[in-house]
C-alpha cells in the first residue's frame, strides 16, 4: 500500500543528482501508478518519514524510530482509499499528522 521515500525531491545537495532523481521518480510513478490502480480499489501512496537514526545514518539523523512510527501508525488507520495518490511528507512539508486531508484524491483533478 505504501513506498517509502525521502527528503530527496526539493532539496538539492552536491553529488546527489541520482538520490533526488530517484526519488522524485518514485513519487512520481507512485502518483501515476495511483490514478491506473485506484479505480481497483489498490491504495497507493508515498510515506517521507524524514531523515531518521538508523544503523546507516547513526546520530546524523535528528529522528528516533519511535518517532516516525506514530505516523505510520496513523496512516494505517486511515479509510482505505482516502489517501490515494498523496505524498505524505514530515509536518514541516505541509502535512500534520493526524489533521484531516483537505486535498481531494487524485481522480478528483
Amino acid at each position: 500500500r505504501d513506498s517509502v521515500a525521502s527528503r530527496g525531491l526539493g532539496d538539492v545537495y552536491k553529488r546527489q543528482a541520482v538520490y533526488s532523481a530517484t526519488k522524485a521518480a518514485i513519487e512520481a510513478f507512485s502518483y501515476c501508478l495511483a490514478q491506473e490502480v485506484g479505480p481497483r480499489g489498490v491504495e497507493v501512496n508515498v510515506w517521507t518519514p524524514g531523515y531518521v537514526r538508523t544503523d546507516m545514518t547513526g546520530q546524523r539523523a535528528a529522528d528516533a524510530v519511535e518517532t516516525v512510527e506514530e505516523s505510520f501508525l496513523w496512516i494505517l488507520a486511515q479509510t482505505p482509499m482516502s489517501l490515494n495518490g498523496r505524498i505524505l511528507r514530515k509536518p514541516d512539508f505541509g502535512m500534520t499528522w493526524g489533521t484531516e486531508i483537505v486535498e481531494g484524491d487524485v481522480g478528483d483533478d
